[in-house]
């Protein structure tokens, strides 16, 4: 599954990151880092996805195709 995807389809479960994390974490795959970047660069408007607020939906449907 694509995680912008997962990012965009929870945009409404995204709160607000006054001070974001300045360094780039180790062992991001590619599309990880560009997506971590975008939202530390606030390309999403200074936010963040917590792992709590994925649907139930999206995590059951996950854990099933794994």
């Amino acid at each position: 599954m694509d995680i912008r995807f997962v990012l965009l389809s929870h945009r409404k479960h995204m709160v607000e990151e006054p001070d974001s994390y300045p360094g780039l974490p180790e062992c991001l795959t590619e599309t990880e880092r560009m997506m971590f970047e975008e939202i530390r660069d606030g390309t999403h408007r200074n936010t963040r996805l917590e792992q709590e607020r994925l649907s139930a939906d999206h995590i059951l449907n996950r854990l099933l195709f794994w």
